[in-house]
């Protein structure tokens, strides 16, 4: 069965609510030192068997999830996809030597509120095309570099924060592709906004 638009605007909706609200869980659980990459990996895993499980069967709560985030498509390729990518996102934050805590959190902030509010409101209120992107929207990505700065703004620096939260937006809307394939931004967004902070600390 086809999906309606508003139908698929409404999945997105949804997706990026529990896209945020899972993310804050994260971020306050790290901070408080209830969690760490190990938890978050052995969650990985759990959620990588779960989406295996869920291509070939109707998985109690979790096939519901599914089907009001993701179009049916997407759910018989890649069940969660994007949600394991931000687990592996997280962890690898968590797990570069480089990145102090401050920093890995900070990165995790901004990936939590920056690419939903990013998309949300470029939905709902952009115009301008982003020079950059053939899909994005400029008032999109201004609106989660802000908020991007002041959820990290908890962990790291004003300077630090904006530095890095505009950075991970404009990585963001560059789409990079390694063989023609997209990497996520679930990667990408943490990536570049922990690095960001970084070589702040060591060239300013």
């Amino acid at each position: 069965m086809k999906l309606r638009n508003q139908d698929i605007g409404d999945m997105v909706i949804r997706r990026k609510i529990i896209h945020m609200a899972s993310g804050l869980l994260i971020t306050f659980l790290i901070y408080k030192n209830i969690i760490g990459a190990r938890e978050v990996f052995i969650f990985c895993i759990f959620g990588f068997i779960i989406s295996m499980l869920c291509k070939r069967f109707k998985i109690p709560f979790f096939s519901w999830v599914l089907k009001m985030v993701e179009e049916p498509k997407q759910t018989m390729i890649f069940p969660g996809r994007g949600a394991l990518f931000f687990l592996l996102g997280v962890i690898m934050v968590l797990s570069i030597r480089h990145f102090t805590l401050d920093i890995a959190l900070a990165s995790i902030a901004i990936l939590t509120v920056a690419d939903p509010v990013s998309h949300l409101v470029g939905v709902q209120f952009g115009r301008i095309k982003h020079p950059l992107s053939l899909n994005k929207l400029v008032e999109g990505n201004i609106a989660g570099a802000i908020v991007g700065f002041f959820a990290a703004m908890r962990f790291v620096t004003p300077l630090e924060a904006g530095v890095a939260s505009i950075t991970a937006m404009i990585v963001e809307a560059l789409e990079v592709e390694v063989n023609h394939q997209a990497i996520d931004d679930n990667l990408l967004v943490p990536l570049a906004a922990g690095t960001a902070i970084y070589l702040l600390r060591l060239y300013v």
